[in-house]
């Protein structure tokens, strides 16, 4: 009976303590469930597409994602819902999630009056205060009309003031969707409309503010970026000048796919070829409404080819390693910009710079520079390309010795001048490698510089990875790719004579 007992008390005592450490790991479960939901709902390498949770996403449609500048605030749009303003028929409305300490979203909520009501509601742009909020049409008593409006808020106040019209000069839409996007700055609009112009369904154009503080004619983006089908949702990175949009009439994956592409000049008419972000983005179904939220962190909606609704996703478009590089990058181009700057100054001024070979040439930069444009190019065999590491600019042992060479050459022709391009291969993305091809043309005026040339007699440019002379998918082919080459820069009389001693008649007509 005894041993029973004690049997029995060790059992209970057993049972209590696995009770207790059962109870301890269901309260960490508990606490640390939402934090490892969230976590594991954010992309962790650049590429990966994550689909947020059920806290955002409903059986509803959710779509236009777009954050606030405080990085933790959510707007999107979410049609169908019986929770929406008139209900599930009625238009589609504005929600909101905030992000939490914890890394969790919390419960999403329909943002009401005034910005909603029984017609399409939605947010195209936030201030970089946070407190405007631009939207979808313009709101009358009776009905909505075609437009952006604007609507402020007092600091960090919760209520937000009637929406304020736009006055867009000439808004000429034919009929259909009008929607947009508004930069941060206030000042450039997008907008996807259908117009008299238009090339397909759906075009996107560009306003500008004006001093007066109403709105230009929209103008089209052209036909680089506007097709036969649709162009929508489009989206302005400020870090990069970098325009997202979707389109069902690029060729993509299937029905609207998202695309990014750089305006070409200053006027927004021309355009890089768009570039199809790719399948880890776009789909079968309909992908659209790309924003960057914060760094390379980008939301965006995709079609759910289960119900066919749209879901919001997120994706890191850069792995963060890389854009650190390119931020580098990028300041020490700005840096060395300015202290070639500083330098041309000095000369302007007659003053000797701290690097051997400087001459005592009047003329400012702009002019030299001018002149050596002009100039005639020949590629003279006797100097090689000069071949780079990958990602680098430091110039190596025999790329020196071809150097030397023309030093040489240009110490016997002290009328000369040369030229100096620097090419990259196309690995990583289109900036990265035109700072680096700079870099690298700059590096080799530096050498020549300090070996006694006038800077005056040198010209630099970088093509990045526009102009290459292998394959660039073989290891061999992307070694030839970095380089910078040597021209020789002459003037007409110099440049006919260089072929007339090589036994060859130039006629005038093909000398600049």
């Amino acid at each position: 009976m005894k041993n029973n007992f004690k049997m029995n008390n060790e059992q209970c005592i057993m049972n209590n303590r696995i009770a207790r450490l059962l109870r301890l790991v269901f309260s960490l479960f508990i606490i640390h469930y939402p934090l490892s939901i969230a976590l594991a709902q954010m992309p962790k390498r650049a590429g990966e597409a994550v689909k947020l949770d059920t806290t955002l996403n409903s059986m509803y449609e959710e779509i236009m994602p777009l954050m606030g500048p405080d990085r933790k605030t959510l707007y999107f749009v979410r049609s169908l819902s019986p929770a929406n303003t008139g209900g599930k028929d009625a238009g589609q409305d504005v929600w909101m999630s905030q992000l939490q300490t914890d890394s969790t979203w919390s419960k999403p909520f329909n943002m009401g009056v005034p910005l909603n009501n029984e017609s399409n509601n939605a947010v195209c742009g936030v201030s970089r205060d946070g407190n405007t909020l631009y939207l979808t049409n313009v709101y009358g008593k009776r009905r909505m009309e075609p437009g952006i409006s604007y609507t402020t808020r007092a600091g960090t106040s919760s209520t937000w003031g009637p929406p304020v019209p736009l006055e867009i000069a000439e808004l000429n839409i034919q009929r259909g969707y009008l929607g947009g996007y508004m930069a941060p700055d206030g000042n450039m609009l997008f907008l996807t409309m259908k117009s008299d112009d238009a090339v397909g369904r759906e075009d996107l154009y560009i306003s500008m503010k004006q001093a007066d503080g109403k709105w230009s004619k929209p103008k089209t983006l052209g036909k680089t970026i506007n097709t036969v089908g649709f162009e929508i949702s489009p989206f302005w990175s400020e870090v990069d000048s970098t325009l997202y949009f979707a389109s069902n009439g690029h060729e993509g994956y299937g029905d609207a796919d998202i695309f990014r592409s750089r305006p070409i000049g200053g006027d927004f008419t021309q355009w890089t070829k768009p570039e199809n972000l790719g399948a880890q983005v776009n789909g079968d179904g309909f992908d659209a409404y790309l924003a960057i939220a914060y760094d390379s962190t980008a939301f965006f909606a995709k079609e759910n080819p289960e119900v066919r609704f749209a879901d919001l996703y997120t994706i890191l478009l850069r792995d963060p390693v890389r854009k650190a590089k390119e931020d580098s990058l990028a300041k020490d181009a700005a840096r060395r910009a300015a202290l070639t700057k500083a330098l041309r100054d000095k000369n302007d001024n007659g003053v000797d710079d701290d690097i051997e070979g400087t001459d005592k040439d009047k003329r400012s930069a702009d002019e030299i520079y001018k002149s050596l444009n002009q100039k005639s190019r020949v590629a003279n065999n006797d100097f090689e390309s000069i071949l780079f590491d990958f990602g680098k600019s430091t110039i190596r042992k025999e790329g020196k010795e071809i150097l030397d060479k023309a030093v040489s050459y240009l110490r016997a022709h002290p009328l000369q001048a040369i030229e100096l391009i620097g090419n990259t291969d196309s690995v990583d993305s289109e900036i990265v490698n035109l700072i680096l091809s700079d870099r690298r043309s700059y590096a080799c005026k530096e050498y020549l510089i300090r070996k006694g040339i006038s800077r005056n007699r040198i010209l630099t440019h970088g093509f990045g990875k526009q102009i290459y002379v292998a394959d660039n998918t073989t290891a061999k082919g992307r070694q030839k790719n970095r380089r910078a080459e040597i021209n020789l820069l002459l003037d007409p009389e110099e440049f006919k004579e260089y072929y007339r001693q090589k036994g060859v008649d130039i006629p005038n007509s093909q000398i600049k």
